[in-house]
């Protein structure tokens, strides 16, 4: 029969292998370091997205909290490209349940956009914050030689208290393996 689509569920192997490694790969080839909260974070940590252009990765972010449940939320991504669209990307997709807003690209004195900074290895970086339907978003670069786009996008979080270190990504990819195993296991 014509337009009929026959779905098949990959085994666990096979769902290991092409989802949750080819995942995990994408994250591993980020060249450079990846940011996450430091050790006052008590919450849960996993490795949020990699985004990619074609074939080119252009941001990896890591995810502080949970995001379908209620409290606290960071997340934080770095990009070779620019940080408030990231920014903004992170703000959409982070938030299942909050409505859709308009992207707006935030400048100082517009849109509630404030400059500040973000303390990133113990040094504060100068960085654009502005408020978001759910909580607040923030972008920055890093200076060099990393010159690095760095995003934010929180809930429920103070943004002076937040401080970001480089992170080591294995306990992420843990995480985000175990998240996806499950919810396979679950289905």
């Amino acid at each position: 029969m014509r337009g009929m689509h026959h779905t098949v569920r990959l085994s666990r192997e096979q769902f290991h292998n092409r989802v949750v490694l080819a995942g995990e790969q994408r994250f591993r080839s980020w060249p450079t370091p990846v940011y996450g909260l430091d050790s006052g974070w008590t919450g849960s940590r996993v490795a949020g997205s990699a985004e990619m252009d074609g074939a080119v990765l252009r941001s990896v972010s890591l995810s502080h909290g949970e995001p379908a449940g209620t409290g606290p939320l960071v997340d934080v991504g770095v990009t070779a490209g620019d940080p408030v669209e990231l920014a903004q990307h992170l703000d959409r997709t982070s938030w299942p349940s909050a409505p859709p807003l308009p992207p707006v690209r935030p400048r100082p004195g517009v849109a509630g956009a404030i400059e500040t900074t973000v303390v990133v290895d113990g040094v504060a970086v100068p960085a654009l914050q502005w408020p978001t339907g759910v909580g607040w978003a923030a972008a920055a670069t890093l200076p060099a030689p990393l010159s690095l786009g760095l995003a934010l996008a929180a809930r429920d979080v103070d943004p002076d208290g937040v401080r970001l270190v480089r992170v080591e990504l294995e306990p992420y990819l843990a995480a985000r393996r175990d998240h996806l195993l499950s919810g396979y296991d679950q289905a």
